[in-house]
């Protein structure tokens, strides 16, 4: 997917169709390198996205899913 800028707020991202609750799975991730607050001492803080990180992220959440189906269908 192609994004208008390297870094998005939840916002922007929201407007092109991810939903608020999945990327605040994103965030909540442990060891994302992907999601982080532009003022990481304020909880009220925007979170931002590295949208290059992001891409790569939901990638890698696509062939997990992919792998686990394959490996559920195999042993049914």
């Amino acid at each position: 997917m192609e994004y208008p800028k390297k870094i998005m707020n939840m916002k922007e991202l929201m407007k092109l169709g991810y939903t608020e609750r999945y990327l605040y799975r994103i965030f909540c991730t442990r060891g994302q390198t992907c999601a982080f607050r532009l003022n990481p001492l304020n909880p009220r803080s925007r979170i931002l996205f590295d949208t290059d990180e992001l891409e790569k992220m939901k990638e890698r959440e696509i062939r997990a899913q992919q792998k686990g189906m394959h490996l559920r269908d195999s042993h049914a």
